[in-house]
């Protein structure tokens, strides 16, 4: 593999210790201003059109193949190609109609794993209403994997939202994890809780994992990233960001990340972590310059990741002979702020 650097980041990485007790942690004003923006959501959500505005955005999303290197010790994982889904935040801006959408072209893509990353709700338990038939009609052949973001335990329960999960088929990755077979070969996939309102544990989540068995990480939240590089994990999957949503030239408003993880490809050591757009939006129903995005990340061995340029841009092959398909941010500047979406 290439060293494409690590993002320098002028914030320090959190510790996420996995301690009892941190569950809602947003204080009496943040929580208030919550709420007066939800009432806002709610309010542009009853506009006519506003969800047909949005599901042309939908209709625009293509499920693209981002290419992941994988070590010769790493057999289990060649080959493999895995749906991330993150960010669909049901509700004013995405209703049932646009959550069959995004399901066609899962579907279409054919994974073999399919990953939700988390806020597939936007204000409360009652939008999983609106995803039951996509929750129900996911399926792929070595299943489908889940991990709660801040917006299942701020602005619903996440045993409600496991509950819900479960008995749709889907795996609930809450501080744990599973074997997966797959040929000759096993490796181990794995979630914690989200950062910013859960309590991650990722000891719990590694427990059982064989000695040199290839883990992969669904957290919501990127910037648990240096906890999980540490632990030697392969690759995590988040989301979180939405890659800024609505992006003006010189500045990104609303940046999700205090170290810089704002979309796309990075690299701690040994391991990769890959930030996702996105599918739904929130306080707009409206993105801009970070379309909506359905990466579908498959591992290739034999392949080296670009050495890092002076821009901080590192080039994923694609897969027609090695044609450069998706630059993404490797080590730009450090993030200025961190939201909550």
């Amino acid at each position: 593999m290439g060293r494409p650097g690590n993002p320098p980041g002028k914030g320090r990485p959190r510790e996420y210790p996995g301690t009892p007790g941190g569950e809602g942690r947003k204080g009496p004003l943040l929580k208030a201003v919550t709420a007066f923006l939800n009432l806002v959501e709610v309010g542009l959500g009853c506009i006519p059109g506003v969800k047909g505005f949005y599901r042309r955005e939908l209709e625009r999303l293509e499920a693209r193949e981002r290419v992941l290197p994988c070590d010769p010790g790493q057999g289990a994982l060649e080959g493999l190609r895995i749906a991330l889904v993150s960010d669909i935040h049901a509700g004013p801006f995405l209703g049932e109609g646009q959550a069959r959408l995004i399901l066609e072209k899962v579907r279409a893509a054919r994974p073999e794993m399919i990953f939700l990353a988390g806020d597939l709700i936007a204000q409360g338990d009652r939008d999983l209403d609106l995803l039951a038939p996509f929750l129900e009609g996911l399926d792929s052949p070595l299943g489908v994997y889940a991990v709660t973001g801040n917006h299942e335990f701020f602005h619903g329960d996440p045993e409600i939202f496991t509950e819900r999960l479960s008995s749709a088929g889907i795996q609930v990755l809450r501080n744990r994890g599973v074997r997966v077979e797959r040929g000759e070969g096993t490796f181990w996939i794995c979630g914690v809780d989200d950062p910013g309102e859960g309590n991650p544990d990722l000891g719990a989540a590694l427990e059982g994992k064989a000695a040199g068995e290839p883990a992969l990480l669904l957290c919501h939240h990127p910037d648990f990233f240096p906890v999980a590089a540490r632990e030697g994990v392969v690759l995590q999957v988040s989301g979180h960001t939405h890659g800024g949503q609505v992006r003006l030239p010189g500045w990104v408003p609303m940046r999700h990340t205090r170290l810089g993880y704002l979309e796309g490809l990075f690299r701690e050591g040994e391991s990769l972590l890959y930030v996702s757009r996105g599918i739904g939006a929130i306080l707009l129903p409206l993105r801009l310059g970070a379309p909506a995005e359905l990466p579908i990340l498959s591992f290739r061995g034999g392949i080296e990741l670009e050495p890092v340029n002076l821009e901080g841009f590192v080039v994923l092959p694609g897969e027609d002979e090695g044609v450069p398909v998706h630059a993404v941010h490797a080590g730009g500047p450090a993030a200025r702020g961190e939201g909550h979406g």
